[in-house]
């Protein structure tokens, strides 16, 4: 895949999630967006032999901090994630956050989140092709733990609990 490729679906996915977080949550979805990039290791085992994450991603995994690296523009996610035609397996992407981003206070943006396998392969082995986009997943926000359709708990809800409220990430 060559990077503008991979950076067309990721603005792409990023797109789809962002309107499929719109259905969902009571909050206002920006249009701008920033992303948090975290990579999940495979543990070691008797059924998974190498590293726990590809050599051209360790650096990327030792500089995240809790294991994410955090509002990274799109095209610092491309250079991070896209090496000479490979990508990482699989990506779910999901919108994370709406928060003032930290280089500037008088802006809203939605943080979405690539969730991003360890490995880096070529085309023939991205995950998610039949949704359009390999190797993006589209997901929804994280709901509360104790979401229901029924009623509102603690104000994380509208009144016809349909939708809920994004929290930021300070109360995560």
């Amino acid at each position: 895949m060559t990077r503008e490729e991979f950076a067309r679906r990721l603005h792409a996915a990023a797109v789809r999630v962002l309107a499929y977080a719109r259905e969902l949550v009571v909050n206002s979805v920006p249009d701008e967006y920033r992303f948090d990039i975290r990579i999940v290791p495979h543990t070691q085992g008797p059924w998974r032999d190498g590293p726990l994450v590809d050599p051209l991603l360790l650096d990327l995994w030792h500089r995240s901090r809790d294991g994410v690296l955090r509002d990274v523009t799109a095209d610092h996610a491309v250079a991070e994630l896209w090496h000479d035609g490979r990508v990482p397996e699989w990506i779910d992407i999901s919108l994370d956050a709406i928060e003032l981003p930290h280089d500037d206070r008088w802006r809203v943006v939605s943080f979405v989140e690539l969730r991003c396998s360890r490995d880096l392969v070529d085309d023939a082995q991205l995950w998610y092709a039949n949704e359009g986009l390999p190797p993006f997943h589209m997901l929804g926000p994280p709901m509360p733990h104790d979401w229901s359709n029924r009623h509102t708990v603690d104000g994380q809800f509208d009144p016809k609990g349909r939708k809920f409220i994004l929290p930021s990430r300070n109360k995560r």
